[in-house]
């Protein structure tokens, strides 16, 4: 009797060792996934210091395309009262004036209602990141639309100006156009990266 009861407790001791191995393979295993995400819980904090930088940043460039609107308009003014025979130059300023405020007025519009919506908690810093990586990627296209607006309307102007000064109108063409490609450049890098950022970030929800 006493030898049945024994060899049913060793069997229950190797059942219970088993389901504690089996345990800490399981714990390991989920540790081992939890620690390789990008944004594990001991992330959260520079999780939330990177959505603040960037909305500083945001901030910044949202105050430096308001100034480029304002001086765009002015001079526009001032060639319309002072240089009225320069059409090429009044027709480009009236151009980059409509464009750029319709830009300016958008970006400001889902700039502003993004961070209204964006959260002090630190439980909301993933969705606080996902908000903000959508707002600068509405921006980065914008940015890539201002290009292919921005790049006949300069080339236009180029040539008109160089025609009637009758200078060589290559170098001046070559640089814009580079620049022009270099900022539609930036733009589509930085929107990848912000759609590959967005899709991982939902992916932690």
């Amino acid at each position: 009797m006493t030898s049945h009861i024994e060899h049913e407790n060793e069997e229950l001791n190797q059942v219970s060792s088993d389901s504690h191995q089996d345990s800490e393979l399981q714990w390991a295993e989920l540790t081992k996934d939890w620690q390789s995400q990008t944004y594990p819980k001991t992330d959260i904090k520079q999780l939330i210091k990177q959505t603040k930088r960037r909305v500083k940043a945001a901030k910044y460039w949202l105050a430096v395309d308001i100034i480029g609107t304002m001086a765009i308009i002015i001079g526009f003014f001032i060639a319309l009262f002072f240089y009225e025979n320069d059409k090429a130059t009044l027709y480009y300023l009236g151009f980059g004036s409509i464009v750029t405020s319709i830009f300016c007025i958008h970006t400001v519009n889902f700039r502003i209602r993004g961070w209204r919506q964006l959260s002090d908690s630190p439980d909301q810093a993933i969705h606080n990141a996902i908000k903000n990586a959508e707002s600068s990627k509405r921006y980065l296209n914008l940015c890539k639309i201002s290009c292919y607006i921005l790049l006949p309307a300069v080339n236009w102007y180029l040539f008109e100006v160089s025609t009637l000064a009758e200078k060589p109108i290559l170098p001046p063409l070559l640089f814009i156009n580079v620049f022009v490609a270099g900022m539609w450049g930036a733009s589509h890098y930085y929107l990848v990266k912000r759609k590959k950022e967005i899709k991982q970030l939902k992916s932690f929800l």
